[in-house]
């Protein structure tokens, strides 16, 4: 009787196992794929979180772009034409407003991050290097595996039909090692009934451990852990390149930003002289009626009148396409209705005489340290030499060691005759071997370890390549830099010089003692001093941001923010 007792526990704890083992895969299993998608975004801001240790203050990474942005805000403001509408870009119920927008350039470079196509598509190289990173390593962690399975057999090849089912549910972990080894572990139950004959139910209970080490070839943490290596290098590559994109995309906003501001200041220069040149067709006209100029003087002074009013057309029309350019540049429609701030444009000064703080040897020793493109070059090299170690690795012959263990059975519909299978270690299989692949053949490992000696060769041409491009895009920079200094007090006093050369002009030709001619060259020079002294400032400080691109110390934010930075002065 006892024995009967312990037997029937002994199927209600395996009975019990079994479904906690079942109901386990089953919720292990049933996951939607919103969680998969928010596992996975995690896993990749981890390792972007790790990679961005170079760099301080820098916010959560977000590969989605925001859905309220800008853009989007703009179109239902001033009720644009679109192409489609979507939900969240619904055509307004009434007029919405048609005001002008202002835009400063901190707002300008704010919203190109928010919407520059090409800034969106280097971060999400960085996510997906960082998806690539994340599986790599998942390489090295526990597999966990289960399933399921339910059978029905029908056998009637023998003179007694049988016909049975079965169930069975398994689960595993395999863990691979730096070194190299792997592990592999296996529990599965078994529950078979006959559903002829006797109708007896069968239990099994079987537990399977394997392990497998590399002792040559494909042995050793370098050589295991190389795909994981490369993907970590990957993602630092893609974080330096968006780091450098971002600060690029920075320059060319400033650079376009300016350049609008620059036609529209020439406008109102245009203007500024056609009113001055206005004053004076009228001054000639009332000199003619008096007899104390010329006809031909004052035909003059009413052919530049209207010379100048084409100039300022073309002004306007071309200050007009500039800015729509720039629209598009910020990923606006081209006919959003914004202006720029002219204050960016008066904040605009020239530099004081003197030379940079910093020689042209100290800004190319420092360039060659700090510039990422560089340090990626110097790290391919790196890259190349592992290349050539592991396809050194492929030559050398493979060894491996393995063992296993096993204990229990397996049981289905047609072998549920065979009664339970129990779990007795001392009845278990147990083995090991030694297997080893001789090196005799290695045609494809000799090419590819031939290659990659040339490949490294390469790496280290590329990279004095870059070391060169480097030196002259400094020295480049840096003369630049000089020359729009000395411009920039050029125009300071040929504009000084212009404005006296008017106004003197002017009293002469009241006096009779110059020509029409005389203030029309006057004006058009003063004209010329003007642009040309916008020109020469913006050159400048695009030269001066230039300079801190090129020597990796601009600091952009995602959100656009740039540091104010300024050369300074011996």
């Amino acid at each position: 009787m006892n024995v009967v007792n312990r037997a029937c526990h002994a199927d209600r704890r395996l009975g019990t196992a079994a479904l906690i083992l079942a109901a386990g895969l089953s919720l292990a299993g049933c996951r939607s794929p919103d969680t998969h998608r928010r596992e996975a975004d995690r896993a990749a801001a981890q390792w972007i979180s790790r990679a961005q240790a170079d760099f301080t203050n820098l916010p959560p990474f977000r590969v989605e772009r925001p859905s309220e942005r800008f853009r989007r805000k703009l179109l239902e403001l001033q009720s644009l034409p679109q192409a489609f509408r979507d939900t969240l870009a619904a055509p307004p119920t009434q007029a919405a407003p048609t005001n002008m927008i202002r835009l400063t350039l901190a707002e300008c470079l704010c919203i190109a991050m928010e919407n520059s196509r090409e800034y969106q598509s280097a971060r999400e190289d960085v996510f997906l290097a960082a998806l690539d990173l994340d599986l790599e390593s998942d390489a090295f962690r526990n597999s966990f595996v289960g399933l399921l399975s339910a059978n029905y057999a029908d056998r009637r090849e023998a003179e007694t039909p049988q016909r049975g089912v079965s169930g069975s549910a398994e689960a595993g972990v395999t863990r691979r090692i730096q070194a190299g080894a792997k592990l592999s572990a296996k529990l599965a139950f078994d529950l078979a009934r006959m559903l002829t004959g006797d109708r007896e139910v069968t239990r099994a209970l079987l537990a399977d451990l394997a392990l497998t080490v590399p002792l040559g070839r494909g042995s050793g943490r370098a050589v295991v852990t190389e795909p994981l290596t490369q993907a970590e290098r990957n993602l630092l590559y893609a974080i330096w390149k968006l780091e450098r994109f971002k600060r690029a995309l920075a320059v060319d906003v400033v650079r376009s930003y300016f350049a609008v501001l620059e036609l529209e200041q020439r406008v109102r220069n245009q203007r500024e002289n056609l009113a001055g040149i206005s004053m004076a067709t009228r001054r000639a006209e009332e000199l003619g009626r008096a007899g104390r100029i010329s006809e031909i003087q004052v035909n003059l002074s009413r052919q530049t009148e209207l010379s100048a009013r084409d100039r300022l057309a073309v002004a306007i029309e071309s200050a007009t396409a500039r800015l729509d350019q720039f629209k598009v540049q910020l990923g606006l429609p081209a006919d959003a209705r914004i202006e720029l701030d002219a204050a960016d444009l008066d904040a605009l000064t020239t530099p004081p005489p003197g030379e940079t703080a910093m020689s042209e040897e100290d800004a190319v020793r420092e360039a060659l340290a700090r510039r990422l493109d560089l340090r990626i070059v110097r790290d391919q090299v790196e890259d190349a030499r592992r290349k050539v170690r592991l396809a050194e690795d492929a030559l050398r012959a493979g060894i491996e060691f393995s063992t296993s263990a096993r204990a229990g059975d397996r049981r289905a519909a047609g072998s549920s005759a065979s009664g339970n299978a129990e779990l007795r270690f001392d009845r278990g299989s147990y083995g090991a071997g030694l297997a080893v692949d001789l090196p005799w053949k290695r045609t494809a490992e000799r090419t590819a370890y031939r290659k990659s000696l040339i490949a490294l060769d390469a790496a280290e041409r590329d990279l004095e390549a870059a070391e060169d491009q480097v030196k002259s895009e400094v020295r480049n920079v840096y003369r630049t830099l000089r020359q729009a200094r000395t411009v920039c007090q050029i125009q300071e006093q040929a504009l000084a010089l212009a404005r006296r050369r008017v106004e003197s002009t002017t009293m002469m030709l009241e006096a009779g003692r110059a020509e029409m001619r005389d203030l029309v060259e006057a004006r058009d020079s003063l004209l010329q001093a003007q642009n040309g002294l916008t020109a020469a400032r913006i050159s400048y400080r695009l030269a001066e941001l230039d300079f801190f691109r090129v020597l990796e110390r601009l600091a952009v934010s995602d959100h656009g923010t740039m540091e104010d930075l300024h050369v300074t002065q011996q």
